[in-house]
């Protein structure tokens, strides 16, 4: 079976849609399932440890550092503001001092537009509820603040007096509470600081863990690696190499194939190499056909050369018997012409029909060679 991780996308890269999922399916290849398995939950985790650490760090840097800072220069404004009251209620009776009111007049709105600032980049409800505490708060020792500092631009004794007692007074206890408020609101995000910087410590402590396991898992793929992928690229190779050599040593079987078991490059060049055997063994397939079709045809010619020689021999025996027939009748002639024969020829006589008769006994014999020569 497989199991699903959630979605894990760190600079616009999805680390899940980016792994195979045959590493995640123990079905497909129950080894390679559960390696890859592990090693993706633990690499996931990893990553999302570190995405973790990244979000913390980035919402300390971005919202409740900035956000500790406003409330502290808030802080700053609303004490400079006091300060000016009081220095305008001691400088009370010697005429307006603008400056002093005009500093008094910036600090307070710089105090309230901090806490306002604050107030809308914080997501924690309680001090977004200390903000509108705050801005009641404000309203309130404003008005008290501004009312000393008119009473303390008046030339009138009394009035003097009122602004010093309002200021010490009830004017303080307003401002007090006002700061009160944006202690709390400081409060509030050192202690969402505190719990993020534990929150991460806590992740880093636990990730230690994570971090040892990681790396063991990664020697051990590393031990797999050395100690099995040399075989694995290896073993084809050498029976590719052991084809070839069976070739090249004239001793090859063509009918047998390099087993292809991959469609990677080794697989490619297996399925080259069979391919390469199938052609080699059709052209000597064909090569043989004409072999033996040559031999064939040397052997009918043979055959004819034979007939041949038998015909001329006969023929010759048959010049031969000629040629001895004349030699003898030549040597029986040359016999004849060489031995004197003597032959009579005989007188005849007529017979009764005026031929003349002759018999051996009256006919006289003449020698042969008086006969002429035929």
């Amino acid at each position: 079976m497989g199991f699903q991780l959630p979605e894990c996308t760190i600079a616009g890269v999805d680390y899940v849609q980016a792994v195979p999922q045959s590493w995640l399916s123990l079905e497909a290849d129950p080894a390679t399932g559960f390696a890859g398995g592990a090693v993706l939950r633990a690499g996931w985790r990893f990553v999302h440890r570190c995405e973790d650490l990244s979000a913390r760090l980035q919402l300390f840097s971005s919202a409740l550092l900035p956000q500790a800072t406003a409330l502290l220069e808030a802080d700053r404004d609303l004490y400079q503001a006091l300060v000016a009251e009081r220095t305008l209620v001691q400088l009370a009776g010697n005429g307006s001092q603008p400056s002093l009111e005009a500093e008094h007049r910036e600090n307070m709105q710089q105090a309230f537009d901090r806490v306002q600032a604050f107030a809308s980049t914080t997501e924690s409800m309680q001090a977004r509820a200390l903000a509108d505490r705050f801005s009641q708060a404000f309203d309130a020792w404003k008005r008290g603040s501004e009312e000393v500092v008119t009473l303390a631009r008046s030339s009138s004794f009394a009035d003097n007096d009122q602004a010093h007692e309002l200021s010490f007074g009830t004017s303080y206890e307003r401002f007090s509470a006002a700061r009160e408020l944006i202690d709390q609101m400081t409060q509030q995000v050192d202690s969402q600081s505190a719990a993020e910087v534990a929150a991460a410590e806590a992740a880093v402590a636990r990730d230690a863990g994570i971090f040892s396991t990681v790396a063991l898992v990664g020697l051990v793929i590393c031990a797999l690696l050395i100690a099995f992928l040399p075989g694995l690229i290896l073993k084809p190779l050498l029976a590719i190499l052991a084809r070839i050599r069976d070739i090249a040593d004239g001793e090859g079987d063509l009918t047998k194939r390099v087993e292809v078991t991959s469609t990677d490059e080794i697989g490619q060049l297996g399925q080259s190499v069979n391919l390469f055997l199938e052609q080699l063994q059709t052209l000597i397939q064909q090569v043989a056909d004409s072999t033996l079709q040559v031999a064939s045809a040397s052997q009918q010619m043979s055959t004819i050369a034979v007939t041949q020689q038998q015909l001329v021999s006969e023929q010759y025996m048959a010049i031969d018997q000629v040629s001895t027939a004349a030699t003898e009748m030549s040597a029986a002639i040359h016999e004849v012409q060489a031995t004197p024969i003597t032959l009579l020829k005989p007188h005849g006589r007529r017979t009764n029909k005026g031929i003349p008769h002759r018999s051996w006994s009256d006919t006289p014999w003449v020698r042969c060679a008086d006969w002429p020569v035929m």
